[in-house]
């Protein structure tokens, strides 16, 4: 029984918090013309093998930039990048906050690595407007 808990209880919280950020604002990602995706559904379209512990800090550090608090969005993202420095997802947050911030070259530089690592047709897409809008 102690197993199953074990696998169950960190499958049911990312699931909770996949549904919580469902209420938060759009951003704008266009996979195809006129499309667009929520950021949980951003998160959830680039999720594979993302570990709990991941999501939800990506969740904690997307909510706190979302609430102007790009401080403590960061130190979210930077513990989620310690743990998964080849998610694409994170560095595209990291590279948003970064250009929010006016820290325009930083921005760029994190959108690129972000490019180098992500694999999904949506993030590319995001990360190079990104990119060349920092430019």
């Amino acid at each position: 029984m102690k197993a199953y808990t074990s696998v169950i209880k960190p499958l049911l919280i990312g699931l909770f918090l996949l549904q919580l950020s469902g209420c938060t604002g759009l951003a704008p990602v266009s996979g195809q013309v006129g499309a667009s995706y929520s950021y949980s559904q951003l998160e959830s379209l680039t999720a594979d093998n993302r570990p709990v512990a991941v999501q939800q800090l990506i969740f904690k550090g997307r909510t706190a930039w979302q609430e102007g608090k790009f401080d403590a969005g960061l130190v979210a993202l930077d513990r989620a990048l310690r743990i998964s420095p080849d998610d694409a997802l994170i560095y595209y947050y990291l590279a948003s906050i970064r250009k929010e911030q006016g820290a325009l070259k930083l921005s760029a530089s994190l959108a690129k690595r972000g490019l180098s690592m992500g694999y999904n047709p949506v993030l590319r897409q995001q990360l190079q407007a990104l990119l060349a809008s920092s430019s």
